[in-house]
């Protein structure tokens, strides 16, 4: 059976239609056929995918999308990863909180400090949407 067989067969078990994905991940029903095709003629012929960057964009999303394993579709093969830290919500919860404490305390420094240099208000800023962003992936459960 082919990847785009094996793939095809794996959206209808968690879709009702294929429409149904390509609607979910924001893409038309022939870019998602299109994307079949490209895949399995990729690993098929041993060659790599286009590296376009929507290319590589639907993989992602797709695969996030239907929770399989990306290394093992390059493989040909469909493995649905399993969720390892069931506890993983309370975690994000809490690393949330701390983060966003962090970000408040080191805001409220006069001279932050480390190692005895004082911290560039550049860097804080930079520091602080770099928090910013960690917060934000996690709570979208990017990360």
């Amino acid at each position: 059976m082919t990847i785009e067989n094996k793939l095809k067969k794996y959206v209808s078990e968690k879709y009702p239609t294929h429409k149904a994905l390509a609607e979910n991940i924001g893409i038309s029903s022939s870019s998602l056929h299109d994307f079949y095709k490209s895949l399995d003629s990729a690993i098929n012929s041993n060659k790599t995918m286009t590296t376009k960057t929507d290319k590589l964009q639907k993989l992602f999303i797709i695969c996030k999308t239907l929770n399989i394993s990306i290394d093992a579709l390059a493989r040909g093969e469909i493995v649905e990863l399993k969720d390892e830290h069931p506890n993983l919500t309370a975690y994000n919860e809490d690393l949330v909180k701390l983060l966003s404490d962090t970000k408040t305390q080191i805001s409220m420094i006069d001279e932050p400090r480390v190692n005895g240099k004082v911290i560039k208000q550049e860097d804080i800023s930079t520091i602080s949407t770099l928090v910013t962003i960690i917060i934000e992936l996690i709570e979208k459960k990017y990360l």
